[in-house]
């Protein structure tokens, strides 16, 4: 159990490297290594790829909240149009 902590967070800190070098989203790393642990090699039990692809999603927005709140802070962050497009982004989303 603790090996297979150790080797998720170090496939998180490769993604993020990578993801940063060539402007990649971790996603295209982090979903298909957890369906291949999980799957392939199950080390990780239950993992399916739609739980790889949900566990992905997540980490998205906590990253994208995180960034949103640093941009907010340094007010480089134009309110007024992203309201506006939010309005038509919200219906499309759903």
């Amino acid at each position: 159990m603790f090996l297979t902590m150790i080797l998720l967070v170090l496939i998180g800190l490769l993604s993020a490297v990578l993801g940063s070098l060539v402007g990649i989203g971790g996603g295209i790393i982090i979903v298909p290594t957890l369906v291949y642990l999980g799957v392939n090699h199950h080390l990780l039990h239950g993992i399916t790829t739609q739980i790889a692809i949900g566990t992905s999603s997540v980490i998205l927005i906590v990253t994208g909240l995180s960034s949103s709140v640093g941009y907010l802070k340094t007010k480089q962050v134009d309110i007024k149009n992203g309201s506006i497009f939010l309005f038509g982004l919200l219906p499309g989303s759903l």
